[in-house]
């Protein structure tokens, strides 16, 4: 799995935005991702883009998955997997 993940530093209750699916074949026509806050905690959802909108700088900087909190990573292990 090609996890994408933006931090956007907390400036929003949504501060990350994972793409779990940023380099498959399915990202061609739409771009499903995961907005949440810290650890899930107080927003977790689903949406989607068409995938000609650009992920803009208002979604923050790319983050290896490896730097989010332990919580953040089974949260977004458990949504990926639900």
């Amino acid at each position: 799995m090609a996890l994408v993940v933006y931090d956007n530093g907390g400036k929003t209750i949504d501060r990350y935005t994972v793409f779990p699916n940023a380099h498959s074949r399915d990202s061609s026509e739409r771009r499903v991702h995961l907005s949440m806050s810290e650890g899930g905690k107080s927003v977790s959802m689903w949406d989607e883009l068409p995938a000609t909108t650009s992920r803009g700088r208002h979604l923050g900087k790319i983050v290896p998955f490896s730097s989010l909190s332990s919580e953040t990573q089974s949260h977004i292990n458990r949504r990926i997997s639900e």
